[in-house]
């Protein structure tokens, strides 16, 4: 992918890592919402890293830890992942950057969408896709969010909420007014994307597959819900049929032409990687390789072995890939424990991730198997594992006929479409190994909505359950106190968001 020079800064923290600046500094204070003085094509890029850095950090630092890739080293660091793993103390500060990164950052996609600018259809296409691709996750784990209202800056400092089942339709009409605009523009002054879009490159085309693709995650995010219109996913799947999603080898990833200068790294190496000094980070030590995960990848725990390990994680100099049992002490953690691999922590210019083509292609799985959408579930399922090994640039072997046959050794239910009865928990459990240490936050809404993979507890657990949302954060009930949703810390295992009644 062409990179593009901008100047922009990141700012990281240690755990919770949310995006306080970008390109133009726009937009963080709301007092002085400086973007409406600026065209569309000035903001963009700004709008498109900002909320990636939360999303890349503060994101997959919950999602793997919560679904068993990632452990802490106990055997040189005390505390750690106490929250994650204990499930206890858990309040509305815990992970509240998810909250304060994405909701802010993404002010600058809602500027693009309202600016009084003429000629800017592609921007705003572009703003209404990222603006749902990051808003579904804020609904996925608060529920309830301000939607009708939200970023009006110092014309209403106290948004009101919207329920979350009435911003899922918002960001599925949203993407639809997206497509419609890439397709049926005709005004030809319209502006183009070039320099300003960081992601596909003024590629429209791809664009288009990219909302379709979000679309049909929305849509599959409710498929099992319980309650409501049990119509409306599949009508709305039917709707998509034959429609452009991506494909194989289609990944979407982002990059401003990050490089190892101070403040310009790719986020995600500037979190698990290096300093731009070239000094290991405090999470490039600290974390690694959960032993479960490990022992699933090995196949020590079901007779198949998945190269893919070798790319997930990076073993210590002579010593194989070993990991660390999650909520074990430093008297009993296994020493020269592995880090996170090679094809993930690659460099500060390294492109950023938004969805993989592994992701797509199960979506399309478990669209086709369960609600008619057109190809075969099958198909799918294997090109997914196909591009996944693909993506890690490790050779696949014999692995997909292995899921396929159980390798004639023990049970491998989960790995292999023929070989699984519940096809979802084939297509999650691919999905798991597929996303970890890229996108674990998508690995763990996926597990509160299917339960698979039924990945267990960190041994120390005071629950028996994971919690299935996040509360509020602190900064909502000092700034917003009259329209935030009242809490307490038990919401967060027991009040599930709309999707997962």
């Amino acid at each position: 992918m062409k990179k593009i020079k901008h100047i922009f800064i990141l700012s990281l923290a240690l755990f919770s890592i949310a995006s306080c600046s970008d390109y133009l500094d726009i937009n963080e204070d709301p007092n002085n919402p400086q973007a409406e003085s600026l065209n569309p094509d000035l903001i963009l890029p700004a709008a498109l890293t900002g909320p990636f850095s939360t999303f890349t950090s503060t994101g997959n630092y919950l999602g793997n830890s919560m679904m068993q890739n990632w452990a802490g080293d106990v055997t040189s660091v005390t505390g750690g992942f106490v929250e994650e793993f204990t499930l206890t103390g858990i309040d509305n500060t815990f992970y509240a950057g998810i909250w304060d990164g994405l909701f802010s950052s993404t002010a600058n996609l809602t500027a693009i969408i309202n600016t009084d600018f003429p000629n800017y259809e592609n921007h705003i296409a572009v703003a209404k896709i990222m603006r749902a691709f990051y808003f579904q996750y804020l609904v996925d784990l608060y529920g309830d969010i301000p939607f009708t209202e939200m970023h009006q800056f110092q014309e209403n400092l106290t948004p009101a909420y919207d329920d979350a089942e009435s911003v899922y339709r918002a960001l599925l009409q949203d993407l639809t007014d997206a497509v419609d605009l890439i397709n049926n523009n005709t005004n030809l002054d319209t502006e183009e994307l070039a320099d300003a879009d960081v992601v596909f490159a003024g590629n429209m085309a791809m664009w288009e597959k990219f909302a379709n693709t979000i679309k049909l995650r929305i849509l599959l995010r409710e498929s099992l819900r319980t309650t409501g219109d049990a119509s409306f996913v599949s009508n709305q799947i039917a709707a998509l049929s034959g429609q452009p999603l991506l494909g194989a080898g289609e990944t979407v990833t982002i990059n401003p032409g990050y490089s190892n200068d101070a403040g310009k790294q790719n986020p995600y190496f500037a979190s698990y990687g290096e300093d731009s000094g070239g000094n290991a980070t405090f999470n490039r030590d600290f974390i690694r390789a959960a032993d479960y995960a490990v022992q699933f990848l090995n196949g020590s725990t079901n007779g198949i072995f998945d190269n893919r390990i070798n790319g997930i994680y990076e073993a210590e100099s002579g010593f194989a890939i070993l990991g660390i049992v999650q909520g074990e002490t430093n008297d009993t953690a296994t020493p020269n424990s592995a880090r996170i691999g090679p094809s993930l922590v690659i460099s500060s210019e390294q492109d950023g991730i938004l969805m993989t083509s592994s992701e797509s292609l199960l979506l399309q799985a478990e669209a086709a198997e369960y609600y008619g959408f057109p190809g075969s579930g099958l198909d799918y399922f294997q090109q997914a594992i196909t591009d996944s090994f693909a993506f890690h640039g490790l050779a696949m072997g014999t692995y997909m006929t292995d899921i396929e046959t159980d390798n004639g050794t023990i049970d491998g239910e989960g790995l292999g479409w023929n070989t699984t009865t519940d096809k979802r928990e084939a297509i999650m459990t691919q999905k798991w190994i597929a996303l970890n240490g890229i996108n674990g936050l998508e690995s763990f809404v996926e597990y509160t909505r299917t339960g698979y993979p039924d990945v267990p507890l960190a041994i120390n657990a005071s629950r028996p359950a994971r919690f299935i949302r996040l509360l509020y954060p602190q900064s909502e009930y000092i700034s917003n106190s009259a329209n935030v949703p009242q809490q307490s810390n038990s919401d967060m295992f027991s009040v599930p968001v709309f999707w997962n009644e």
